[in-house]
Parts: C-alpha cells; structure tokens; sequence
C-alpha cells in the first residue's frame, strides 16, 4: 500500500512539472510593435515547415496581437500569420530632433578598428566589427543604419 501512494506521488508530481512545459508554447496574447528586419515568410502556423503565407518585406512595421514560443502572430495585407522573433526587432518611435550630444552607451568600445572597413551594407555587417553599434562622428557611421534617429547607428 506504502509503494502504491509513493507511486501515485511520484506520477502526480512528474504531471505538475510536465504541464507547465506543454503550456510553455502555447497562444498568449500580446499587444506589441516590430519591425522586420529582413524579408521574413509570414506562415499559416507558428512552425518553420508551415505553409509560407507571405514574404513581407525588410522594415515593414507590424503589429503583433499573440505570442506562441518564439513564434509572434501578425496582420498583414488583412491577414493573419505568423512570423519568427528572429526576423524581428522592437519598434521604437522616432524622437523627436534635438541638438543633445550623442555618446555611447555605457561598455562599449566605440574606437575605430584600423582593419574594418568605413562602409557597410547592413547592421548585421557593421556589428561584425562593433557589437555595440556606432555614434555619430565615427567613420562607420551612415544615417541608413540609425532607424531612431538617435544619433546611434545599429544598437
């Protein structure tokens, strides 16, 4: 009989961890904003092998109305799907233009490296060599790659 409750134990207590995993990737709703940061396939379920809706084009602003794992549900061109977290990136507004002195964000190394170039085709390029982005005034700086305006290039 002890044995019989232990094990009754040991399956109710196995059930209570396995259930919160489960329930890990399911549906949530959200309220936010992104931004794509590259053409990204908009698809019918949040899974890679789902059938591809639409490709949306690279910094289509999008509203997200549900999260399911790292999966975010979209609208777009009136319809409704799914797109990866990783071909996504918070949207933050423009700020309004001041004539503030832009300076680095704390720890990061914003001295030019001798051996990278001054032009780049993209953030994912630039951040090769400088992680943290760049400032205003440095040779790798391109108003392109700024989105916020911030002075701040790729952070």
């Amino acid at each position: 009989m002890k044995k019989m409750i232990q094990s009754l134990l040991a399956i109710l207590l196995l059930t209570a961890i396995a259930i919160p995993a489960v329930k890990a990737d399911e549906e949530r709703a959200i309220k936010a904003e992104v931004v794509t940061t590259d053409g990204v396939a908009m698809r019918q379920a949040p899974v890679k092998t789902a059938k591809t809706l639409v490709v949306i084009p690279k910094n289509t602003k999008l509203s997200v109305t549900a999260r399911s794992g790292d999966w975010y549900k979209v609208s777009y061109q009136k319809q409704f799907g799914w797109v990866h977290i990783d071909y996504v990136t918070k949207y933050v507004a423009p700020k309004a233009s001041t004539n503030k002195v832009t300076t680095a964000p704390k720890n990061q190394n914003t001295s030019a490296n001798r051996n990278a170039p001054t032009r780049f085709k993209n953030c994912t390029e630039l951040r090769q060599y400088y992680p943290g982005g760049v400032g205003k005034g440095h040779p790798a700086y391109a108003p392109k790659h700024d989105r916020d305006k911030d002075g701040w290039a790729c952070e």
